[in-house]
């Protein structure tokens, strides 16, 4: 179950408890101020108006936070990672989203019985400030389905149950990860999980583009991390630092980064802190150091 259809579920059962429901990804809330007419015209009693100069105005005017106090909100912002800079440790605004870092600490510090949900691969600075300033700041980072993906399967009329639970620990519980190796089952293997595992590697198909997304956010410290966990055998230490970082400080940030992004897990259950990769993630990196290799020899 991805976020957005988490979502949709949580409105559906908490949405009456709400005067209005706001919903807008990232393509509708460029800017702040497209927020903010959103909003205008939202809780506008008349028709909105087209008049640069009024609708300059009614901003000058407007608050959030005014309507999250007069009115009982649900705000639901989703692709928020779309305001985030790709290609820099996570967290940080491009230049024309700083204005939404404000809006989250106000509407996070302020009395108001509204809720702001942000749906969002990464989680902004603020967030997580706030989360150890207050309980009414919460992040909830998705995890796999478990042993509960057995119905998913079940759905897609797989076969060779017993061996469901390796094919789950392969692809991480991961509930669209599943749905599209199920297709590639299916299509290849008419079904058959046990046919499907006896290739020991883990197969990627229409999985690559949706990881070379999250991919191409990552700092060059952080894809250096992650080639070099890929490359491990077992999970490690965060006392082994790889020698190419010079800088601790790089090697630390690096690995707050990316598990801010759920890119990386921590091993549960260990005295010592530990890190390692999903499966599929592992695969992923492994074959981008085999292209890159392949390239340079080129």
């Amino acid at each position: 179950m991805g976020k957005t259809t988490l979502a949709r579920q949580l409105v559906e059962q908490i949405g009456d408890n709400f005067d209005c429901i706001l919903w807008r990804t990232h393509r509708k809330f460029p800017t702040l101020n497209a927020l903010k007419t959103n909003l205008i015209e939202f809780f506008s009693p008349t028709p909105p108006t087209e008049n640069p100069s009024i609708i300059n105005y009614l901003h000058s005017r407007h608050s959030i936070l005014d309507d999250l106090r007069s009115h009982r909100c649900l705000i639901i912002l989703d692709d928020f990672q779309d305001t985030l800079t790709p290609r820099q440790f996570v967290g940080n605004y491009l230049p024309e989203y700083q204005d939404y870092g404000k809006l989250l600490t106000e509407i996070g510090r302020s009395p108001h019985n509204s809720c702001l949900l942000l749906l969002s691969w990464e989680q902004p600075i603020e967030i997580a400030n706030l989360e150890t300033e207050n309980r009414y700041c919460k992040t909830l980072q998705l995890q796999g389905l478990g042993q509960a993906a057995t119905q998913l399967l079940a759905d897609r009329k797989l076969t060779d149950q017993h061996k469901w639970p390796e094919l789950i620990q392969r692809y991480s519980g991961n509930p669209l990860w599943l749905n599209i190796i199920a297709s590639t089952i299916k299509d290849l293997f008419n079904g058959s999980v046990e046919q499907f595992l006896s290739y020991k590697t883990t197969f990627l198909g229409d999985l690559e583009p949706l990881i070379k997304q999250h991919d191409q956010r990552l700092s060059e410290s952080e894809q250096l991390l992650m080639l070099w966990l890929a490359n491990q055998d077992k999970t490690v230490n965060i006392l082994s630092k790889p020698t190419e970082f010079s800088s601790d400080t790089d090697f630390l940030r690096a690995i707050q980064s990316l598990k801010k992004r759920g890119l990386i897990q921590q091993v549960k259950n260990s005295k010592e802190s530990c890190w390692s990769l999903e499966p599929v993630i592992k695969e992923y990196m492994k074959n981008q150091s085999r292209s890159d290799s392949n390239f340079h020899r080129d």
